[in-house]
């Protein structure tokens, strides 16, 4: 019993750096990053992008990102891409 919670709490820890270095890479990244929910929600903006857009990360809160869409319907057929396949690569919004 006393080795399963040693093993448990060493994967927390080892879970928690990876995390870690994921986020500082994302943060120290010179390229902008956001992470949203399928309803424009962000979950996650760095540095970078928050500079681009000048918006401060507690703004981020009552941010949605249809704001950057200038054409609705684009939104609605990336929306519709990432549902059905997972992932939606190389996408470039003017």
């Amino acid at each position: 019993m006393k080795r399963q919670v040693r093993e448990r709490r060493r994967a927390a820890e080892i879970v928690a750096a990876k995390e870690a270095e994921l986020r500082a890479m994302f943060e120290c990244s010179p390229v902008s990053v956001i992470i949203t929910n399928p309803e424009g929600a962000v979950r996650y903006a760095n540095s970078s992008w928050l500079r681009l857009f000048n918006i401060s990360k507690d703004a981020l809160a009552e941010f949605r990102v249809e704001n950057l869409h200038f054409d609705p319907a684009k939104r609605q057929e990336f929306v519709r891409s990432l549902q059905q396949s997972g992932s939606v690569r190389e996408v470039e919004f003017t």
